[in-house]
């Protein structure tokens, strides 16, 4: 490798930083749901709640603007805030709406609404990349930049969070708030000396920011707890008191919503989660309700979402720091922040549905793990292929340099190729020797299935399963959120049906739903096509649209029985993901 690159390869925020970059582009030119965009490249179809959250973003930044400074008083915050629906948190939805402003002012796209889906989109996008860099970076400063810069680049091969990172949902931005909080607390937290008051209000305010975008933030105060007071013992409970005092405060001055009915507002807050609807979920072929899940549902949904190469990766680097994890205090919350999402939705009664969406904060700590592996993999092939010599010649390594045939002894005493130079000659790649470009091969290969599924990365699953179609062999739930009913599905549609027809739509989860849809696809509107909800009683009616969520979508024999042909499909790896009927 040229020695002037050297130095520029190795500063601990570079590989971050490319692979942040690559994954905001790769991101950012696959966000078309519905031709809102044409010209680029398809993106995950509209999704069944997606514009919830960006009507939202759009009515805070719309409300900003035209109140201008006025928005600053309190009274005027909790006027914009009486129209705000307090199911989530603003945080999240804010970042939507800011994006949602400056992609409309930078690049607009034309929607029937006020809103357009894709413009918020960008905002995830940017909170994924974020994300990536992060990890990296924080990373890469206590481990070293080939561990930071492998663990970036894991996470953005995950294809569960990929694929979220193209929708306008509050799941990356969390994500990120999420991590940011984590590694901030691991790695200032475990320098010498431990926490400083200052080092606890500052990771407070992550916290804060963290409990301002979704629910899943209450998860950390008794993972943090748990973890200082395990490290620190009596030490930790002044640290703890002031990170918990300032994230609480952020939280509620962040949040005009609950300044007018701070004790009412707060139970309804953490309540409504206990009081909402039961949705389906289908796991080993059967439907089962959100709260009869088994406890090991997250678990095995984990296991089998993530690709195999980073799941061995992280398992190395788990198995690396082995009886050190007492001593590296970051190891340990690191760990426990993968640990606690799972456990939490392991209770019985604890609500979990839509795959891993409820628990996507576990993987990026596991993204460190595996960065901690492939580093772990580096440095051994560093240290095996050193002895590769330049020519590819295995005999090189082990042939007698004298003419003369070797005594027995001496065969005995031969030395051996070392065992990455062996490797590196079934693979043939004995001219090869610098064990990154190895490693990026290996990673590389952990894409595929990123590339494969692409733009219907929710419905990814690993080898280990056998893929898509052995997923849904074994009965897991191959789309559960309407991505699948993408551009290149609906152009097919309107080709072939006449403009100004009906068609019907299934399954629909809310009421707004079909309203959201049709507003948000021009695909539809140029071709005057009237969506409604699918009704198995409905007698009249000839064309249908479904998007295969197992639990919920009617049953083909029925559909069959029914009269409905299908004409077109959408599929990854042989498995059907959205369909379209004609009554025949």
């Amino acid at each position: 490798m040229n020695t002037s690159v050297l130095p520029l390869t190795s500063r601990i925020w570079f590989g971050p930083t490319v692979a942040a970059a690559l994954t905001l582009f790769a991101v950012v030119v696959t966000l078309d749901p519905a031709d809102c965009r044409p010209g680029t490249p398809e993106g995950p179809g509209m999704t069944v709640d997606e514009t919830f959250n960006v009507q939202m973003g759009w009515y805070l930044v719309e409300s900003a603007s035209e109140l201008g400074v006025a928005a600053l008083h309190p009274a005027s915050l909790m006027e914009v805030f009486e129209g705000y629906n307090p199911d989530h948190p603003p945080l999240g939805r804010a970042w939507l709406g800011v994006f949602h402003a400056v992609t409309q002012a930078v690049a607009p796209a034309d929607t029937q609404g006020p809103f357009v889906t894709v413009s918020a989109r960008v905002g995830s996008a940017f909170a994924f990349a974020l994300t990536v860099l992060a990890v990296g970076w924080m990373t890469g400063s206590r481990f070293g930049h080939v561990a930071g810069t492998l663990a970036a680049t894991s996470l953005a091969l995950m294809p569960r969070l990929f694929g979220h990172a193209h929708l306008a949902s509050l799941e990356t931005v969390t994500g990120l708030t999420w991590t940011l909080t984590v590694l901030a607390t691991g790695l200032l937290w475990s320098r010498e000396g431990g926490p400083t008051d200052r080092v606890a209000a500052g990771t407070g305010v992550l916290f804060g920011l963290a409990l301002l975008t979704k629910i899943q933030a209450i998860i950390l105060p008794p993972l943090i707890v748990v973890w200082a007071l395990s490290h620190w013992r009596w030490k930790a409970v002044r640290p703890l008191a002031i990170w918990g005092l300032v994230g609480g405060v952020v939280f509620v001055a962040g949040w005009p919503w609950l300044w007018i009915d701070l004790p009412g507002h707060l139970t309804e807050y953490f309540g409504r989660t206990t009081g909402r609807q039961a949705l389906n979920v289908w796991y080993f072929g059967e439907q089962i309700a959100d709260r009869e899940v088994p406890w090991h549902y997250p678990w095995v949904m984990f296991f089998v979402t993530v690709p195999p190469g980073l799941h061995l990766f992280a398992a190395a680097g788990v198995l690396r720091f082995g009886r050190q994890f007492q001593n590296r205090p970051e190891l340990t919350l690191l760990l426990g922040s993968v640990m606690a999402p799972l456990i939490l939705f392991s209770v019985p009664g604890v609500a979990v549905y839509d795959g891993v969406r409820l628990f996507l904060v576990s993987f990026p700590g596991w993204a460190v793990f595996a960065g901690l592996g492939g580093a772990l993999l580096y440095e051994w092939l560093a240290t095996e292929l050193a002895l590769l010599p330049h020519s590819g010649n295995r005999d090189a390594v082990s042939a007698p340099q004298s003419k003369e045939l070797p005594s027995k002894q001496e065969k005995t005493k031969a030395p051996s190729a070392p065992a990455a130079v062996r490797l590196a000659e079934r693979l043939k790649l004995t001219r090869v020797r610098h064990p990154g470009i190895i490693l990026a091969a290996v990673f590389a290969g952990q894409a595929m299935g990123l590339v494969w599924t692409h733009p219907y990365q929710l419905a990814y699953y690993n080898a280990f399963v056998g893929g898509l179609n052995g997923a849904s062999r074994l009965g897991f739930e191959t789309t559960y959120w309407g991505d699948t009913l993408s551009r290149s599905l609906l152009l097919e549609v309107a080709r072939r049906v006449p403009d100004g027809s009906t068609i019907e739509i299934a399954p629909v989860l809310h009421q707004f739903q079909v309203e959201a849809l049709q507003t948000q696809c021009p695909v539809l509107n140029r071709n005057r096509l009237t969506l409604r909800a699918y009704d198995s009683e409905r007698k009249e009616g000839d064309y249908l649209l479904v998007f295969h969520r197992r639990a919920d979508m009617p049953r083909q024999r029925d559909l069959e029985a029914a009269g409905w042909q299908v004409q077109v499909a959408t599929h990854r790896q042989r498995t059907m993901l959205a369909s379209f009927y004609k009554r025949e």
